[in-house]
């Protein structure tokens, strides 16, 4: 095994090529990234402030929605949306199951604290619990139902309220670079797919709502066209647009929103499901260690030092990559035995056969 020159990453990670000065392909391309966001950052930050000015006029209840998980990147969109560009915000947070207490305390306190209303979305456990399962069986994920709600429940509360604005907190600058042979983000035509395969026989609700054919071509145009085409509907990834510095959120929604990390990880602290979910990452590839993809996503932000993410992940090896706690918690939630798990998921790609070429996969992602 041999790891990035530049970040941290193994060679062993799918997709991963290590050219002859050891960097790897996930750190070249963001380098073009990169280049574009330095030769850009002033005009994308005017570009943001017009589609701010924009959603301001169209006079509706809402300026703009928040999706909001509790996470440091949502709370910091809601900081920037309600207390920097004074938008009137509909929050909305999808309750998946699995939701942390410092994630119902951080979600508390930010809408509190910014004044914006909240939607929640909480399908019926019983039906959601039998969703994950499915998943579990037949793909050997589970995360594909969360994201898939999420973006559900965007869609329809966007439509319903009239929302010009949508304001997310993920972006390729900024997130750790997970392939398709470990993450699927919830799109309609892999969740479909499987279900096409495997009917699942129960009321999939929330999970099987779509935005309709033109909704599509309008998110489509506005991607396309860099954001100048707005047909009454603008979703933009916020990092796209603004500076994106940690050590400054961590600080600022800390004292302005009231924000608190878990004392063992500030990461997807939002969801008592993620170390499973992690675990799974790390049976595909052993290599892997826990904090190994946002080790090198902060590197290449330039907001980590190489020597001190060497150090912290020979610290996680010392440790051991083995079962983590919460997977006993996880089970029961479920209603699985650990026979089940392990066998459902002894084949580590086997979800893969539900998804499309890398080409489809990009004009799914334009239009979804």
């Amino acid at each position: 095994m041999r790891l990035c020159s530049r970040c941290v990453t193994a060679d062993t990670y799918p997709g991963i090529v290590l050219d002859r000065d050891g960097v790897c392909s996930h750190c070249r391309e963001f380098e073009s990234i990169q280049r574009s966001w330095e030769e850009t950052r002033q005009s994308k930050l005017d570009r943001f402030e017009r589609l701010v000015a924009w959603a301001k006029k169209q006079g509706r209840r809402y300026d703009a929605l928040v999706p909001l998980s509790g996470g440091k990147d949502s709370t910091y969109v809601l900081y920037l949306a309600t207390k920097k560009y004074n938008l009137k915000v509909l929050c909305y947070t999808f309750d998946n199951g699995f939701q942390s207490d410092i994630a119902r305390q951080n979600l508390a306190e930010a809408v509190r604290r910014s004044g914006a209303d909240q939607i929640l979305i909480r399908p019926n456990p019983s039906e959601t619990r039998e969703l994950y399962k499915h998943f579990l069986r037949y793909t050997g994920l589970f995360c594909p139902v969360c994201m898939r709600g999420i973006y559900a429940g965007t869609f329809a509360v966007t439509q319903q309220f009239h929302i010009p604005l949508v304001l997310n907190g993920t972006s390729a600058r900024t997130e750790e670079r997970v392939g398709p042979e470990f993450f699927q983000d919830g799109r309609y035509s892999f969740f479909r797919s499987v279900l096409k395969a495997h009917q699942f026989p129960r009321n999939l609700g929330i999970f099987d709502y779509d935005r309709s054919l033109l909704h599509k071509i309008k998110r489509g145009l506005f991607v396309l066209s860099n954001g100048r085409i707005r047909l009454g509907l603008a979703e933009v990834q916020v990092p796209d647009f603004l500076d994106w510095n940690y050590t400054a959120i961590y600080r600022l929604i800390t004292t302005e929103m009231g924000w608190r990390a878990l004392p063992d990880r500030d990461e997807h602290g939002d969801c008592d499901a993620e170390p499973v979910a992690n675990y799974l990452r790390r049976f595909r590839v052993p290599e892997l260690t826990r904090n190994m993809l946002r080790h090198s996503a902060e590197i290449r932000a330039g907001q980590r030092d190489r020597c001190s993410a060497l150090q912290e992940m020979e610290n996680e090896r010392r440790q051991g990559g083995g079962v983590p706690a919460e997977l006993e918690s996880f089970l029961t939630h479920l209603g699985l035995t650990p026979e089940e798990f392990r066998s459902q998921t002894a084949d580590p790609f086997r979800h893969m056969q539900f998804q499309g070429t890398e080409l489809l996969r990009r004009l799914l992602n334009t239009i979804r």
